[in-house]
């Protein structure tokens, strides 16, 4: 961003930033004394660590070894799935490779990786996944179980990484990209983020200029929009509603495709094997290659006719 418009003119024409959305971050600087101080100070966050005291032993643990993580691990990925699919996305969980990729991570970096649980007597509430280098905490991806929700255990489980920060992190706590409500409730500083779109020489790139151009007007508008519907809930439960609704319509119309690809299938496989044609080799699917398959995904399951009319 320094440099960008600094670049030569006939460079800078095919190229567009696009402001994204706003960073939260918390920074300690030399104030973290006061800093921590209002974090952990917050009285709505001690009433409900207070309740959850009452009912239980409370405690954080911080995963270390490989043969631990294994199995937190194996239930922060069921508890993410489950925790979008309450408010109508897909968690990036669902792709095996996704879950391989965070394990692959916490095997790979070390003390770098950080792996989290808030536990009940003994039962997880909470689960996080960071990192930390230099004196940075990271908060990469966190979830909760649904069904331990009158505890807040997400609100909870912040409150203790605050709690480890204040010992053991010296520069900042960063939230990630995100505009959720929470962050702006406990960060102290926010950054602006930007895409850049390196576009084609040529009509076809002016076009997709002036797409970019007008994004970039409009976007301001579009996230100021959003962060007003997060932060009055009765709409945001609107919205997470209509949601839900649309991706379970969107869904029940892809299986009706597959099931009527499906039909045609087989009723094309019926008229090679019955009707009467100029003798050729044809094939045709039996299932449609947008059907899932258990089996190998390289096989093709179809058959295959060699006729000729005598």
């Amino acid at each position: 961003m320094r440099h960008y418009r600094a670049l030569p003119r006939q460079l800078l024409g095919n190229l567009h930033c696009v402001p994204t959305e706003s960073y939260q971050t918390i920074l300690l600087k030399d104030n973290r004394d006061a800093v921590f101080s209002s974090l952990l100070g917050k009285k709505h966050t001690r009433r409900r660590r207070n309740k959850l005291q009452k009912a239980g032993q409370l405690q954080f643990r911080d995963i270390q070894t490989q043969q631990a993580a294994e199995t937190c691990l194996n239930d922060f990925f069921r508890h993410h799935v489950r925790r979008h699919a309450a408010i109508g996305r897909q968690s990036v969980y669902v792709a095996p490779e996704s879950c391989q990729f965070v394990r692959t991570l916490f095997e790979k970096l070390g003390p770098a990786a950080r792996f989290g649980v808030l536990e009940l007597d003994g039962r997880p509430l909470a689960w996080h996944f960071g990192f930390q280098v230099n004196g940075k905490f990271l908060l990469y991806q966190h979830t909760f179980d649904l069904d331990a929700s009158e505890y807040t255990p997400g609100e909870l489980l912040l409150w203790n990484l605050f709690e480890y920060a204040r010992d053991h992190v010296a520069r900042e706590f960063d939230f990630g990209k995100g505009s959720e409500p929470y962050k702006s409730r406990f960060s102290n500083h926010s950054r602006e983020t930007f895409s850049l779109f390196a576009e084609p020489v040529g009509l076809n790139g002016r076009a997709r200029g002036l797409v970019r151009r007008l994004q970039a007007h409009l976007l301001p508008y579009v996230l100021e929009t959003k962060q007003i519907a997060k932060s009055h809930r009765p709409t945001l439960r609107a919205f997470r509603s209509i949601r839900k609704w649309v991706l379970s319509k969107h869904g029940g119309a892809r299986k009706s495709e597959e099931n009527g690809a499906l039909v045609n299938d087989g009723h094309s496989l019926t008229e090679e094997k019955f009707g009467s044609t100029v003798g050729r080799k044809r094939s045709a699917n039996v299932i449609s290659s947008e059907t899932p398959q258990t089996v190998n995904e390289d096989s093709q399951v179809g058959a295959q006719s060699d006729r000729s009319n005598h």
